[in-house]
């Protein structure tokens, strides 16, 4: 027997018979069986996605050594048979089994398929720009010093890595991800719940099931933490609140896909590089999130109410030029096209796209240059006389906090006419003192290294005193060789990176004989570091 929700979601047929319901727009959640009330309901939903995170927490928890490292080979190939297995599998049995429902909860239309599929798509593009637009306007005003970057991930060196990476994040992890929180969490949640209530039930679930691989794979300071957390939920609001006003799963699973694509394919390296605490950064990354989300959201609207709720009731958008560009879209939209006509349409689009988006990464994919800011490299390549270019100094400077282990990159770029030759660095910091009269404080050891040219320093490190400041440097000077090869490959802004590690933060250690713990933690240190650099320049530049 159908519920009273479900059956108030039977629509009524306006005009050319596309339903114009306001709760599911034609397309209502599954489920034949008498609802329990509410609360109960939402609860038992709630408690299938608990189950599954906590699995997923177990899964990733036994698999973190084994894979080494984020992106590898072995970690794509698990995840094909872990993800839809560990995520769909209890809802599956739930829905069966205690439900005692028939087929599946997901539920899959082809209404609004090709105009859907393109706002995903277009849709996941804007926002990682809106990322990147806002990430580091905060950060520079907060002090980030270094400005953003967008960069070739290192992935791309690998061919069969990336192809492997491109088939997980298109048909595995968008289709699971969106199937789980969508087409099941969300549209259970608003069989009993209004739909702002369902949009909010999802996204908080689809943000906490992240945090098993932020703490066992990408083990985030706290601070991180909280910044992921509060991305991961907002993000669940965007894609939530695309599904909510299309109703088509594959409009979401496209963005889902095309957006972890791009963060695989693009390395996002922004202003947070030097210049900002943790907690600071953590204030960046949320005010990120804020803005870029919302705006998102705000555009989905205007989209559903200006161009699908027209086309639901069989009316234009607009008129004059888009007219015949709309018919075109609403016959794949409402069934007038065949689905092998309509999935060419939009497997076209999106490689022609995607391949536009590599071509333009390969043209912009430097990190800025040193100094004020970029300049225009003119026509590029040709012969450098480098005996023509006389030495110029520049200096960075900038502090930061790292956790014990962890390790900072500052990237430095050459320009047309400015080519770096030497680099020094010094990294220093203070020890916290004793906490008391029983404990000692262990040294802190931070190290540097600097590297490129095909060139680098050997490690550097050094613990501090006790109860006192400590510093280690590196330098690095580049043969005229080195350069002169790079300027003959086209390569004038070759890269110079300077890698900065906490290696041990020492604890305070309780002295023997007296009472208190064995030891407090010391989990991490600020440090400040300057940066001299020596460029080959034109005289007067």
């Amino acid at each position: 027997m159908e519920s009273d929700e479900t059956s108030r979601s039977n629509s009524t047929e306006v005009g050319t018979e596309h339903e114009t319901d306001d709760k599911w727009y034609g397309v209502p959640a599954k489920g034949e069986q008498t609802l329990p009330e509410k609360w109960k309901y939402a609860l038992m939903v709630m408690g299938i996605i608990i189950l599954e995170i906590g699995i997923w927490a177990i899964y990733r928890y036994s698999t973190a050594e084994l894979f080494e490292s984020f992106g590898t080979h072995q970690f794509y190939l698990f995840h094909i048979i872990a993800a839809p297995t560990i995520h769909l599998l209890p809802i599956l049995l739930f829905w069966k089994f205690i439900r005692k429902e028939r087929g599946h909860p997901f539920v899959f239309t082809t209404k609004l398929l090709l105009s859907g599929i393109i706002v995903g798509f277009v849709g996941a593009m804007i926002w990682r720009l809106l990322e990147e637009f806002f990430y580091d306007g905060f950060a520079g005003l907060a002090g980030g010093t270094v400005p953003g970057t967008l960069t070739f991930w290192n992935l791309l060196e690998s061919a069969d890595l990336f192809i492997l990476m491109t088939f997980v994040m298109y048909f595995i992890v968008g289709p699971v991800e969106e199937l789980e929180f969508r087409s099941f969490a969300h549209d259970q949640a608003a069989r009993v719940m209004a739909n702002w209530q369902a949009l909010t039930f999802s996204s908080v679930l689809f943000g906490c099931s992240h945090i098993p691989i932020a703490i066992f794979v990408y083990q985030l300071t706290p601070t991180q933490f909280i910044d992921a957390l509060f991305s991961w939920i907002t993000a669940g609001f965007v894609l939530g609140a695309l599904y909510m006003w299309s109703r088509s799963i594959f409009a979401v699973i496209i963005m889902h896909g095309m957006g972890n694509w791009q963060l695989s394919v693009f390395y996002f390296s922004s202003a947070s590089s030097g210049g900002m605490d943790d907690t600071t950064a953590m204030f960046v990354g949320i005010a990120t999130s804020l803005c870029a989300n919302v705006i998102m959201i705000i555009i989905f609207y205007l989209i559903h109410k200006y161009y699908w709720q027209p086309h639901r009731k069989g009316e234009p958008a607009f008129g004059g030029l888009f007219l015949s560009i709309q018919s075109y879209i609403h016959d794949h939209d409402f069934g007038k096209r065949s689905i092998k006509a309509t999935t060419t349409v939009f497997v076209v689009f999106i490689v022609i796209v995607s391949g536009m988006i590599m071509a333009v990464a390969a043209g912009i994919g430097k990190p800025w240059p040193v100094g004020s800011g970029a300049q225009d490299a003119g026509a590029g390549g040709g012969t450098v006389d480098l005996e023509d270019l006389v030495e110029s100094t520049e200096a960075l400077s900038g502090s930061g906090y790292l956790e014990e282990g962890l390790s900072e990159i500052i990237m430095i770029s050459s320009e047309l006419d400015k080519y770096i030759k030497e680099v020094s660095v010094t990294v220093t910091w203070t020890d916290d003192a004793d906490i008391d009269f029983r404990y000692e404080n262990q040294p802190d050891t931070f190290s540097v290294m600097i590297s490129g040219l095909g060139n680098s320093t050997p490690i550097s490190d050094a613990p501090n005193a006790h109860g006192s400041s400590g510093s280690v440097s590196a330098e690095i000077t580049f043969e005229i060789e080195d350069i002169s090869d790079a300027l003959a490959m086209d390569e004038e802004d070759y890269i110079v990176f300077v890698e900065i590690t906490m290696v041990e933060a020492g604890d305070q250690e309780k002295i023997s004989g007296l009472p208190g713990l064995a030891q407090t933690e010391d989990s991490g240190n600020q440090f400040d570091y300057t940066i001299d650099i020596v460029l080959l320049t034109r005289e007067g530049s």
